[in-house]
């Protein structure tokens, strides 16, 4: 007795056929792009995937994601045939993750046509491998003073705060408040805030460029204070330009107004 994917994929293929997308040779493919494309959708909406919760999937439904790739990556769909005759020359119980697979080309992007592309489940297991294994850093803010820490792969932060994926993403566009849960359920507040953001690595540039920069961040800043200084004043001003006198006396503990 078929199932309801099954039943779903029968009635797509069908469609394909009557739109002369397919063709008896290429069928398999069709039916293996239609189900990752059915993935690609139920990833979107099923509430128990965190990971997915803020991606969006940019199409009336998978027939006419199905449909698109076929029309609009012709060269994704050649992809997709041959890594499909790839799988299907395989034993494809201990070969499954050679199965074609849909793709985000930016893994923080949609499910849309320009974000998607041919891969195996083993190229998308590896991808996913390599993003976790890139160096972050996170910065801690307590009580004025700033903490840096470079962590060799996201996993290790998600072990060492207890997070998921969402929330370390989340904590690359604002900072996360730490705080510990005592024996009567009540949260409380650590006073530390956390920041993400992705670690690189620069060739060390020459001193005397280095100084050149340095030089030049202290002038522009403090010429941008006496400009705002000039101005018509307001408390909201007021506030900002305290904010950066607090910028220029760091510059200076650094002795950079001295070189």
């Amino acid at each position: 007795m078929l199932n309801g994917r099954d039943v779903m994929t029968n009635r797509a293929i069908a469609e394909l056929y009557r739109l002369e997308k397919i063709f008896k040779e290429n069928e398999a493919a069709a039916r293996t792009l239609y189900r990752s494309c059915l993935q690609s959708y139920q990833r979107t909406t099923d509430k128990t995937k965190p990971a997915y919760k803020e991606v969006e999937f940019h199409f009336d439904n998978p027939l006419d994601m199905t449909i698109q790739f076929i029309t609009n990556l012709p060269k994704e769909w050649e992809k997709w045939q041959m890594q499909q005759l790839l799988f299907d020359d395989r034993d494809q119980e201990s070969n499954y993750k050679m199965r074609p697979s849909i793709d985000r080309k930016n893994s923080n992007g949609h499910y849309e046509i320009n974000n998607i592309q041919t891969d195996s489940i083993k190229g998308n297991y590896t991808e996913a491998s390599n993003r976790r294994r890139k160096k972050t850093a996170l910065i801690e803010i307590k009580n004025g003073e700033l903490r840096f820490k470079v962590y060799e792969s996201q996993t290790e932060i998600k072990d060492e705060f207890n997070i998921s994926n969402t929330k370390l993403n989340s904590m690359k566009k604002q900072p996360y408040k730490l705080g510990v849960l005592k024996e009567d359920g009540a949260v409380m507040a650590l006073g530390k805030q956390i920041i993400a953001m992705e670690y690189k690595e620069y060739p060390p540039r020459q001193k005397e460029e280095q100084i050149r920069l340095d030089k030049q961040s202290y002038i522009d800043l403090k010429e941008r204070i006496e400009l705002l200084e000039g101005l018509s004043f307001d408390k909201k001003r007021s506030d900002h330009i305290e904010k950066l006198k607090g910028n220029l006396a760091l510059y200076r503990k650094f002795g950079w107004d001295k070189l």
